[in-house]
């Protein structure tokens, strides 16, 4: 096997249990060298007990964990290779940002002069290089994280793993300080696993996500997949909001969905059995004043706007229809300003947008 295919990480039938409680069931993954990969999933999921699993701060009940082809799960922390940033810093307070950064060089015992050199240029790296005289209690959030960041890396670490570092950070500064991880990374090339519940994080940094749900893999796959291709309902409901609806395939790779009353056609394979649709608020349309209890061709179902979310640039409509159910409605807002307000009747109308059918 070349270089080039071994991967970055590998766990293979990772277990870790707590009492009654299965933290991780068997999690099997690949990491691919040089990607950014994202743990996402909900409290409780079994993300951090992973990342905690590969860094060798707790033991497996089960499974092995190779990083760059080595076997490490029966190594210390210390010598696996593995660079940490954690949410809340974990900075020594009595040191300088520069003692900081070059604390796991110390513990490498690199020579002084060289290890004076490895500390300015990751402190250039993350734009810190002066303050290398401040102490931690002297920088704000970001600048903290910054130093965190520069300290995991200064090692050259095989493995960075970044356990929501960004999660005690105001929205801006989040937004910020991911994009300066985005560009260290492609100055760099170290392979980083994030872990986060965050779906717009992990979209936006990942080059690919593993979705975990009660310490299982639900999916794995490139961002653009997951949001659009998701392989459970679990998956389809947590990334983002999702109208799930009653369904009837047809022939042709069509669909016959019954909260909208149309026929669409299906994204994908169309599973056996009882199915619901999966249908994004932004692909579906509102007009007003629906006329009749059902829906006829070309006017839309009809419904009553519950509640209009107003996000800026957008608004998510909540809206009870004539059928019986409640569904979401997302639009642009070209001048500013919420279209409908609640208690307006309304027709929801679905085009020609692709569904995604998973069973019911």
């Amino acid at each position: 096997m070349s270089d080039q295919a071994v991967p970055a990480l590998a766990v293979r039938s990772l277990a870790r249990r707590y009492g009654a409680v299965e933290a991780l069931r068997g999690v099997d993954l690949e990491v691919r060298a040089g990607e950014r990969f994202c743990l996402l999933g909900p409290s409780g999921s079994g993300k951090t007990t992973l990342l905690r699993l590969v860094a060798g701060f707790e033991a497996a009940d089960a499974g092995t964990v190779e990083i760059a082809g080595r076997r490490v799960d029966r190594l210390p922390p210390e010598r696996r290779g593995v660079g940490v940033v954690f949410q809340d810093y974990a900075l020594f307070p009595h040191r300088t940002v520069a003692e900081n950064v070059g604390f796991g060089l110390r513990m490498q015992r690199m020579a002084r002069a060289r290890r004076v050199e490895r500390v300015a240029d990751m402190l250039a790296l993350v734009r810190l290089g002066d303050l290398a005289d401040r102490r931690p209690d002297q920088l704000s959030g970001g600048q903290r994280q910054r130093v965190a960041l520069a300290r995991a890396l200064a090692p050259a670490p095989a493995l960075l793993l970044l356990d929501e570092p960004l999660a005690n950070l105001d929205r801006r500064l989040r937004e910020s300080l991911r994009a300066e991880i985005v560009d260290v990374h492609r100055q760099v090339g170290v392979t980083i696993v994030l872990v986060t519940h965050d779906q717009e994080e992990a979209l936006s940094f990942a080059d690919r996500v593993g979705v975990l749900r009660d310490g299982r893999l639900e999916q794995v796959g490139a961002p653009v997949e997951v949001w659009q291709r998701p392989a459970s309902r679990f998956v389809a409901g947590f990334l983002g909001e999702m109208n799930l609806l009653p369904a009837r395939p047809e022939p042709g790779g069509r669909a016959f969905v019954d909260a909208l009353g149309a026929s669409l056609p299906v994204a994908g394979e169309s599973p056996a059995g009882v199915v619901v649709a999966c249908v994004r608020p932004e692909a579906l349309r509102l007009e007003r004043d629906g006329v009749g209890s059902g829906a006829r061709a070309g006017a839309g179902v009809p419904g009553v706007v519950q509640h209009a979310a107003y996000a800026g640039g957008s608004v998510t409509y909540r809206v009870a229809m004539d059928t019986g159910l409640q569904m979401l409605v997302r639009a642009a807002l070209p001048d500013g300003r919420p279209a409908f307000a609640a208690g307006a009747q309304v027709a929801v109308h679905s085009e020609e947008v692709a569904c995604r059918l998973l069973p019911s």
